[in-house]
């Protein structure tokens, strides 16, 4: 018998990958996922910005590190 899915998950049965940016910006700013979901409109628009800037820095940097023959490979970071 399946697990019965909690009504407040419904809104992300068409769009899972909704869940998956929502925890990455909890995670990028140090908030449960809950907590990105009560942002105002802004404050959630400034976040998914300050993200994907982020982002698109991160990816220009391991780009350049690869034109110039430095090694790129994941580092893991460990919070304790």
């Amino acid at each position: 018998m399946g697990r019965k899915q909690p009504s407040g998950l419904r809104p992300f049965e068409k769009n899972p990958e909704m869940l998956l940016a929502v925890g990455e910006l909890a995670r990028t700013f140090g908030r449960l996922p809950h907590e990105i979901l009560e942002l105002d409109p802004y404050e959630l628009g400034l976040a998914m910005m300050v993200y994907q800037e982020r982002d698109k820095a991160s990816t220009k940097l391991m780009e350049s590190m690869s034109r110039q023959g430095l090694p790129v490979f994941p580092v893991a970071v460990l919070k304790g």
